[in-house]
């Protein structure tokens, strides 16, 4: 693992990933709206690698989300039946059940369809094609690791 910092930007150079964020500096007035509206908010982040987990805890704990972490789909199935979340970012590849099939078991689970939690992908992967795997999976959203900032929040 290596931590570059270039200007305002930190990289965290990893084995397959670079995750990075931009400074942490005062939004404008129009970004800040959109944080208090989104401020206090649960969000499940299913990640099985522990480096990955604290950096996107940090990213989202900073926007004043609240963030419950589950290290396989077999435990995000299990929190998601026990807790209500406004939103999962969801690992693709993981051990002992990957994102596709927990999605799948997240969306048997829900009663009215209209209602569905917003399920995020979140992969090292960005091949023509995965987005749509995606969502044929029953994904909302496709983002692509290194996460960035600005994607993820935008509305």
């Amino acid at each position: 693992m290596r931590v570059k910092k270039e200007g305002e930007r930190c990289f965290l150079f990893m084995k397959d990933t670079i995750f990075f964020s931009d400074s942490i500096s005062p939004p404008d007035i129009k970004d800040r709206d959109k944080l208090k509206q989104i401020r206090g908010a649960r969000i499940l982040l299913v990640e099985d690698n522990e480096i990955n987990q604290q950096v996107a805890e940090e990213l989202l704990a900073q926007k004043g989300l609240i963030v419950d972490i589950a290290d396989n789909g077999k435990k995000a199935v299990e929190m998601v039946r026990t807790t209500k979340y406004d939103a999962v970012l969801m690992d693709i590849r993981m051990p002992v059940m990957g994102g596709f099939e927990a999605t799948d078991h997240i969306r048997d689970l829900e009663q009215d369809p209209q209602s569905s939690i917003p399920i995020i992908a979140m992969t090292a992967h960005a091949m023509s094609g995965d987005r749509e795997k995606s969502m044929e999976a029953g994904m909302n959203d496709h983002v692509t690791k290194p996460i960035d900032p600005n994607q993820l929040f935008q509305p």
